[in-house]
């Protein structure tokens, strides 16, 4: 009878067992993304899949962790990077960008990936979606960003979500027209680029589905971009070309071959004009998934212009640089934008400055010399706003004012944030 019950409860401590290391085994290729959880086997496009938690602590007991506050250890909570009111967590919702979630966290935006603790987890850990939760620990007293809730329950969970939903740095709205279309152009190659010649029913301003003749090396059924080119980008340190501006004011499809071919306007963002020239569409991919960074030290350089021909710049204005990738810069740098101090003269000091030549009146003051009492001072530059980089060339790039704290104009430095 003893042997009987031995052998049954050995057998039931080996099923057991047997059960146990089943389960583990499941899930551990649940958590962390086995072969099934990454294949699609209906075809549809990819999905993304990741864990909404970031790795456990080895030594943790009870299947769940914490992130602990750390000043039971002796250190000090250091808040000074945070924004006002930081919240403790932050459920990201559709229509966030991820300039506007570092911004309700921390003073400076650009500081985001200095506190950002990647999920090494998740296929592209630097990827919010809507739903996540990002919440504020403390570290040895500093401040981190994690994705996930405080405390945390580490049962097996797969998320799946379409590629196309993580949510931009910025407002992809701002920059959209230049997003796939190349903005700065040698005018040499803009000059060989096809064009349109005239409009179908001889309007000299054309706009949204009317018909256009163009001519150039042109394909049927092909989509085109229209290309308005304007004014050189000039160096105004060295008066060197950087290029000329191309702005994108419409798409258009070749409807029928020939020369001319005729090209039927599909939308249109501005008037076109004859003389517009026509670029085939990019079908690339485009990458919305840099993030804010401060800019290489020692960095300095300035506006030359701003696009759309607009005076004075404010927040969500585009602007041009005459620096880019040959020191530094790159998508997702940011910038500190300097109002230029003016030079004035100050009649109050001790010091003397050489009289300008003038008119009959300047010269009978200048009959007791050609110096006065005083001096020419510059002002010292003051802040003006912070932009950030969205698209880089070697020597040039373009760059979206984020905050604009007073006026901003063309000439007008720029520095690293740092």
């Amino acid at each position: 009878m003893k042997k009987a019950m031995n052998s049954r409860s050995k057998a039931h401590c080996i099923a057991l067992i047997t059960g146990c290391l089943a389960l583990t085994f499941a899930g551990g290729c649940s958590q962390f993304g086995g072969a099934d959880s990454q294949i699609n086997q209906s075809g549809e496009a990819p999905k993304r899949v990741y864990s909404t938690r970031t790795a456990p602590p080895p030594a943790q007991k009870n299947n769940s962790y914490s992130y602990r506050d750390n000043t039971d250890t002796g250190a000090a909570h250091d808040a000074s990077i945070l924004a006002d009111n930081y919240p403790n967590s932050y459920t990201v919702v559709r229509g966030d960008t991820l300039w506007d979630i570092s911004a309700r966290f921390l003073k400076d935006p650009w500081l985001w990936p200095e506190v950002w603790q990647v999920n090494e987890q998740i296929v592209n850990p630097h990827l919010i979606y809507p739903g996540d939760v990002i919440t504020l620990i403390w570290v040895d007293g500093k401040p981190q960003l994690r994705l996930g809730e405080g405390t945390v329950r580490l049962s097996p969970r797969i998320r799946y979500e379409d590629l196309g939903q993580a949510i931009p740095t910025i407002d992809s709205d701002a920059i959209a027209a230049f997003l796939s279309k190349p903005t700065v152009l040698d005018r040499a190659y803009a000059d060989s680029l096809p064009y349109i010649l005239a409009s179908s029913d001889g309007r000299l301003i054309m706009a949204e589905r009317n018909s256009v003749y163009a001519r150039g090396d042109l394909v049927a059924e092909q989509d085109y971009n229209i290309m308005h080119i304007g004014d050189p980008y000039i160096d105004p340190e060295t008066n060197y070309i950087f290029g000329y501006e191309a702005t994108n004011v419409g798409e258009g499809n070749v409807t029928r071959g020939g020369d001319p071919v005729t090209m039927y306007l599909k939308r249109t963002h501005r008037e076109v004009l004859r003389g517009d020239r026509l670029m085939k569409v990019d079908p690339r991919d485009l990458d919305q998934t840099y993030y804010p960074h401060a800019a290489v030290a020692g960095l300095d350089g300035s506006i030359i212009s701003v696009f759309d021909g607009v005076s004075y710049i404010g927040q969500y204005d585009i602007v041009v640089l005459n620096r880019g990738a040959n020191v530094g810069l790159e998508d997702g740098s940011v910038i500190k934008i300097y109002q230029r101090g003016e030079t004035i003269f100050d009649p109050y000091t001790k010091q003397t400055a050489d009289v300008k030549k003038g008119g009959f009146i300047q010269s009978l003051k200048n009959l007791g010399g050609n110096k006065q009492q005083g001096s020419h001072v510059k002002l010292p530059d003051e802040p003006a706003g912070v932009a950030m980089v969205f698209r880089t060339y070697d020597s040039i790039s373009y760059a979206l004012v984020m905050q604009a704290e007073r006026e901003i104009k063309e000439g007008d430095s720029i520095r690293s944030p740092r």
